[in-house]
């Protein structure tokens, strides 16, 4: 196991890493708080013993697979949103996105019947191939 230290203020229940660490620690951790002199445990807190898992292992292991999902799109935002950018200039998609609303009306406008099951019919003909 390695050991890294560092000082920081923990708010709300919520310990802020150092950004230069940032990138260089993920997953799951072993933490030890250590209070200034000045400061005291409240409320019966264990101050030795270990404690119970509140999380399920299977539940750490999806914790840590988001987190390291978040991280790394966090890292990547730029050659993702470049990546997107380029497949939707290929595909033609050009403006700002629309929600379904406006979309139903555009299609109305444009003579498809909402009653009719055109698009649904083709799914389910591939399905039969």
């Amino acid at each position: 196991m390695q050991a890294v230290e560092f000082q920081t203020t923990i708010t709300n229940g919520i310990i802020e890493i150092p950004d230069e660490l940032k990138g260089k620690i993920a997953g799951v951790v072993k933490v030890r708080v250590m209070l200034e002199e000045s400061q005291n445990f409240t409320d019966d807190v264990p101050t030795g013993e270990p404690m119970k898992p509140a999380i399920r292992e299977i539940d750490l292991e999806a914790a840590e697979r988001g987190m390291r999902m978040r991280r790394n799109a966090s890292l990547n935002q730029d050659r993702i949103a470049a990546a997107a950018a380029a497949a939707f200039a290929e595909m033609g998609i050009t403006g700002q996105p629309i929600g379904a609303e406006k979309l139903q009306e555009m299609m109305i406008a444009d003579g498809v019947d909402p009653k009719s099951n055109e698009f649904s019919r083709g799914i389910i003909e591939m399905r039969e191939e």
